[in-house]
């Protein structure tokens, strides 16, 4: 577990100094059954000028920690995922992607087409990707973030997210997953209720709820 709390810090320490001081958002969610540590950013990388190039580059590291977790079991489990799509302003926000993850269970690498539309305070980001393996799976990710302005200082803090992965083996599991977050946002700090809902099976599936409180930090 040491070992992948240092990780994470390193990684926050990296991503810091490659954007170059913009934010970078970490959230702690704990919840009934699991504690999470989540870090995602989203930035465009710089042409030697430090004027935005037409890369988009997407990152996110997080780790689940089991409640029940021992030696054998219910063990700590990681995701990495690093994506890189080129982005063109006639587009109207569709772009071709490439995505790497990395789990425990293993490397994968995707690819599919983007779509991002940004404003103030509303923000939706999605991809459609396939897996590039001899047994690839179909995946469809979206993260969609309304924060509506309460006062001069305070927001409200929504964002729902969907990972939705169906196998074109006939033997492979599909699986659906949805991420709910609802509070406040005052400056850096994001605060409230939280829900993680994960969905695996072919005809019968298995559902793991987790619900709980999130603490949203921009560093």
């Amino acid at each position: 577990m040491k070992r992948i709390l240092v990780i994470l810090l390193t990684l926050t320490l990296v991503l810091r100094i490659q954007v170059s001081a913009q934010t970078v958002p970490l959230e702690i969610f704990a919840g009934d059954s699991k504690a999470t540590l989540d870090l995602l950013l989203m930035r465009n990388l710089k042409r030697a000028d430090e004027t935005k190039s037409h890369f988009l580059f997407f990152t996110r590291s997080s780790v689940t920690l089991d409640y029940k977790e021992n030696s054998h079991s219910n063990l700590p489990q990681f995701a990495l995922t690093e994506a890189l799509s080129y982005n063109i302003k006639s587009w109207k926000g569709f772009a071709p992607v490439t995505v790497v993850q990395i789990f425990n269970r293993g490397t994968f690498l995707k690819a599919g087409i983007q779509y991002l539309r940004q404003r103030s305070q509303f923000t939706l980001f999605s991809w459609a990707v396939s897996d590039l393996s001899n047994q690839p799976a179909f995946d469809i990710f979206v993260v969609t973030r309304f924060t509506p302005a309460i006062t001069d200082k305070l927001h409200l803090y929504s964002q729902l997210e969907l990972l939705n992965s169906w196998p074109t083996q006939l033997e492979g599991n599909t699986s659906y997953t949805q991420r709910i977050r609802f509070g406040i946002k005052q400056s850096q700090v994001q605060f409230g209720l939280a829900m993680d809902l994960t969905e695996v099976g072919k005809e019968k599936f298995t559902s793991t709820l987790n619900t709980g409180l999130f603490l949203r930090y921009e560093f």
